[in-house]
């Protein structure tokens, strides 16, 4: 049975919730880079700008990296059935195959038998005339 998860996370900027879309995320990162780019370097204000965007950089990151494995693992079911397949199908040859060389085989038997023994053989080995 499939087991299913949900991820519900919240975000705070500056004591405000934001919604927590990938838009609306790098909104409000582009909106503190800019309050950022006013700043004077290395004041605290700038500093705490800097923590919250890094913050929400590695938010995206994550989600990114959430979304490739993600894709990479339906990318390694498909691979996986697409090898099954091919399996079985191998299997499906191998098993005609054998069909065959038993059919042909038989047949041979049966002519080698009524050129020999003559067709009452045939008779009382398979129990029909051939």
């Amino acid at each position: 049975m499939a087991k299913s998860s949900t991820r519900r996370v919240t975000i705070y900027i500056n004591g405000k919730e934001v919604e927590a879309s990938v838009k609306q995320i790098r909104s409000e990162m582009n909106k503190l880079v800019n309050e950022q780019n006013r700043m004077v370097i290395g004041s605290d204000e700038y500093i705490s700008h800097a923590k919250k965007i890094k913050e929400l950089r590695q938010y995206l990151k994550e989600h990114a990296q959430n979304i490739g494995s993600a894709a990479s693992a339906w990318t390694e079911m498909y691979n996986k059935v697409l090898q099954f397949g091919t399996g079985i199908g191998g299997l499906t040859q191998i098993l005609s195959s054998l069909d065959n060389v038993t059919s042909t085989l038989k047949q041979v038997a049966t002519d080698l038998a009524a050129e020999f023994w003559g067709d009452e053989c045939l008779v009382n080995f398979f129990g029909t005339k051939k």
